[in-house]
């Protein structure tokens, strides 16, 4: 195990307070942008194939992570305890999730400097 459980549960804590507290900037932000600037079909097709491919993303992030889950329940002695996977395939889940949405936090707030 790469880290004791209340690192892993840190680790889970921290991605969904980052996607708690940036995902509502970014709608804000996003929508004032469209409200004032009608957005093209080129923005709309962009946001909606970023959230396909980050849903994507996150969903095999999550089945690799669930098969060393699986694994780990199934057989104890070879992959480790059940409680580490299940934070593991958890934090996978949230690591796209968080990954993009603290990057897009990041470029609405460079748009606005320019």
């Amino acid at each position: 195990m790469s880290r004791s459980i209340a690192g892993k549960q840190a680790k889970l804590a921290t991605q969904a307070w980052e996607v708690a507290f940036t995902a509502p900037q970014v709608i804000a932000e996003r929508t004032a942008r469209m409200m004032f600037n009608p957005a093209t079909k080129a923005d709309w097709e962009r946001m909606g194939s970023e959230k396909v491919a980050t849903g994507i993303e996150m969903w095999n992030a999550m089945a690799a992570a669930s098969w060393k889950a699986w694994l780990g329940f199934c057989f104890p002695w070879t992959v480790g305890q059940g409680q580490h996977a299940v934070l593991d395939v958890m934090s996978k889940g949230m690591g796209p999730v968080d990954r993009r949405t603290v990057a897009n936090a990041r470029g609405s707030k460079r748009a606005k400097r320019r």
